[in-house]
């Protein structure tokens, strides 16, 4: 019963889930809404989990200093600080039911923590950006060598003194190639993932692919 009735239950939800977009009936678009409230149910109560499962997992990581233990330390100080946010903001609204969102403290911590952070991120991301391109556009075969021309000519395009002060074709050309091959790539990766996505469905609906069971 542990792995034939979740199987079963998935298998029956999808299928019914599945009709509906075939059969526009006042039935099955009710099946649908009240679904979709019972997905919000469910993902509240994961919610719950995770408020519970993440902190006991990190503090226990600090008492036996496993690996990277410190940036646990981090972690639990930044999950405990929007909540504290959170009460010295509210103040007595979290009993009268007059909660807000945003606050003197709250708005303190983001501006002055959560966007240097998000900052600082980005702009490593550019570094390893920049390594990476530099690995990949290495000509070595003729595949590479067309990365590279392409890549190049995009980076010029974008560059505003190109157009300005060396060819002004080359946005012409960064279009073109965003457009025809760029494009015609991108459609073809949709569809590629469009079937995977079908496919997979039509697995784990036939009860096939039981994998998102665990084990």
């Amino acid at each position: 019963m542990r792995r034939s009735l979740p199987v079963i239950l998935c298998s029956t939800i999808g299928v019914l889930m599945l009709l509906q977009y075939f059969i526009p009936h006042q039935l099955s678009q009710a099946f649908f809404e009240r679904t979709l409230k019972m997905n919000q149910i469910i993902a509240i109560f994961a919610l719950m989990v995770a408020l519970v499962s993440v902190p006991r997992n990190h503090i226990r990581r600090i008492r036996v200093r496993g690996e990277n233990w410190q940036y646990s330390i981090i972690l639990l100080v930044g999950f405990s600080l929007l909540p504290i946010a959170a009460i010295i903001d509210n103040g007595l609204g979290f009993f009268t039911g007059k909660i807000k969102i945003d606050g003197l403290v709250f708005d303190w911590i983001y501006v002055n923590v959560q966007i240097p952070l998000g900052n600082t991120v980005f702009a490593m991301l550019a570094f390893y950006i920049t390594s990476a391109a530099y690995r990949a556009f290495r000509a070595r075969t003729f595949d590479a060598a067309i990365l590279l021309t392409a890549g190049i000519i995009v980076l010029l395009a974008n560059a505003p003194p190109t157009d300005m002060y060396i060819w002004s074709n080359f946005s012409s050309i960064r279009n073109w190639i965003l457009e025809t091959p760029s494009g015609a790539a991108q459609r073809a990766l949709l569809l590629g993932l469009g079937l995977g996505a079908v496919s997979q469905s039509l697995r784990i609906l036939l009860g096939i692919d039981r994998s998102w069971l665990g084990g």
